[in-house]
């Protein structure tokens, strides 16, 4: 997991070199009114073990943006955070000692790649595909997953470099976790959000 999360790490970098002459703008925003689904699963017998609800999720993002003929490319952080709303558990199966959960917290990292229509002009809409790496934290949870998402926005720029926005996007990750001496699990994830934020031309 480590070396694929490296790998993803060059590769993001390696694509902003290329791409540095061409940046564009920097912003940052806030995540309301989201959602995160959270399955523990075990093997093909065991199933689903717990599959978790956390609504509503809130958090904030920065991002790293190039514009250059219609094509973006955009390095976005982030953080999210939000109360268990619901836990659905296996009559079958369960987990010792897995009796309490607290609540969630994410970081994520992605490189976003897609398609803005109408670049250069006051109102602009990009359409994002990504990849990334975030760490889940919700004891007794705790994993590093491997994600893909898609996000897309809605920019009005009030002046020549200064712009508010306006979006929706969703993400699935895939990780383990692991729990007693030797038990392991997968873990997938799947959030759901709104966003809205600023954005600066350099």
């Amino acid at each position: 997991m480590k070396k694929t999360v490296l790998i993803i790490a060059i590769f993001i970098v390696t694509v902003l070199g290329a791409q540095a002459q061409e940046v564009k703008s920097i912003g940052a925003g806030a995540d309301f009114l989201s959602a995160t689904r959270l399955r523990v699963s075990g093997s093909k017998k065991e199933g689903v073990i717990y599959e978790l609800h956390y609504k509503p999720m809130f958090g904030g993002f920065a991002f790293y943006e190039a514009i250059s003929h219609g094509v973006t490319h955009m390095l976005e952080a982030s953080f999210l955070t939000g109360n268990l709303s619901e836990i659905k558990e296996s009559d079958s199966y369960y987990i010792e000692g897995w009796d309490h959960f607290s609540n969630l917290k994410t970081i994520t990292l992605n490189y976003y790649v897609g398609n803005t229509f109408f670049p250069g002009k006051r109102f602009q809409l990009p359409i994002y595909a990504g990849i990334g790496a975030n760490y889940i934290m919700a004891d007794p949870i705790k994993s590093l997953a491997l994600n893909v998402g898609l996000k897309a926005r809605a920019k009005f720029y009030i002046t020549d470099r200064f712009g508010i926005f306006a979006g929706a996007g969703c993400r699935y990750g895939l990780g383990s976790v692991r729990y007693g001496s030797n038990g392991k699990a997968s873990l997938g994830e799947r959030i759901l959000n709104v966003e809205a934020g600023l954005t600066f031309s350099l």
